[in-house]
């Protein structure tokens, strides 16, 4: 082999590497098996509006177990545990076999109805003009436009409301 083929080579292992080490650290869990026996943890959630009882469900069971379904992303959520293998759902958890009782520890808002910010509507990232913001303190999703939310200003006014963009809709 040629330096040069090396040098390419040796680039190509080192890009890859690096892509691995940004997936994973956006996609810190693993495909193969739900997170439910890990307890409540801030983790990325999917709805799947295919079920007909409006659950969360973690990346590894919106893949493995509802792969054809419609979801929607979520985002990330705090002190989330996955719904997949529990009674709430008919659908049955291919990853993690054991029925479980429904959580009673998770908070299902209005964004488990797909309805997003203050104004409770409807987000198509594909059609929506206007960027969903989510709060990196909160973790709540908004719409740029819509007021931040008054626990976030201060007594002097200003906001302390630090946000992170991104689509909401999950092909």
């Amino acid at each position: 082999m040629t330096d040069t083929a090396t040098d390419t080579l040796t680039n190509y292992i080192a890009n890859q590497n690096s892509l691995l080490q940004e997936a994973a650290a956006a996609l810190p869990h693993s495909f193969s098996q739900c997170t439910y026996p890990r307890g409540p943890i801030r983790q990325a959630v999917y709805l799947c509006t295919t079920c007909a009882v409006p659950r969360g469900l973690c990346s590894a069971c919106s893949i493995a177990c509802h792969t054809n379904h419609e979801q929607l992303e979520l985002f990330p959520k705090r002190a989330f545990r996955c719904d997949c293998p529990t009674r709430a759902l008919d659908h049955a958890c291919t990853l993690h076999t054991t029925l479980e009782d429904a959580n009673e520890g998770n908070a299902y808002g209005h964004n488990f109805k797909g309805l997003f910010c203050r104004c409770a509507r409807e987000y198509d990232a594909l059609k929506e003009r206007e960027t969903m913001i989510q709060c990196l303190s909160c973790e709540v999703r908004r719409m740029r436009s819509s007021p931040v939310p008054y626990s976030h200003t201060s007594r002097t006014g200003s906001t302390n409301h630090a946000s992170t963009s991104a689509s909401a809709r999950r092909p």
